[in-house]
């Protein structure tokens, strides 16, 4: 599903071994009746490139370009507000598979994002 609300946004320059956190909310989840089951949420890192292709294809990559401690979560309901959201509190980027440089191009100019899957059955 396309319809996840980032609520705390992580941090935009990321560093390997440092921690940070991230929380996302599904914008339909009190109307897609999945409270009892709360589905797993995986997140991973992906290009820029690959980010297009996702958003292009409307179909997700399943090859990532790093790794990401901590990065599974289930969706949780909160009474209160009827909402789904999972926390993500301690996810950690462990490293990261960059492009091959052209010409000046810095470490800085390379743009990735993370990628907030989920499944419902």
């Amino acid at each position: 599903t396309t319809t996840f609300i980032i609520e705390k946004q992580p941090p935009q320059v990321m560093k390997t071994n440092t921690r940070f956190a991230a929380t996302v909310r599904l914008l339909i989840g009190n109307t897609l009746n999945i409270r009892m089951s709360n589905p797993l949420v995986r997140v991973s890192i992906i290009s820029e490139a690959q980010a297009q292709a996702t958003q292009q294809s409307n179909k997700a990559s399943e090859q990532s370009c790093g790794e990401i401690m901590n990065n599974t979560g289930n969706l949780e309901y909160n009474e209160t507000t009827k909402q789904l959201s999972v926390s993500f509190r301690n996810m950690q980027l462990k490293k990261i598979k960059r492009a091959e440089k052209k010409g000046t191009e810095s470490v800085m100019d390379e743009k990735f994002a993370l990628l907030f899957q989920s499944s419902f059955a």
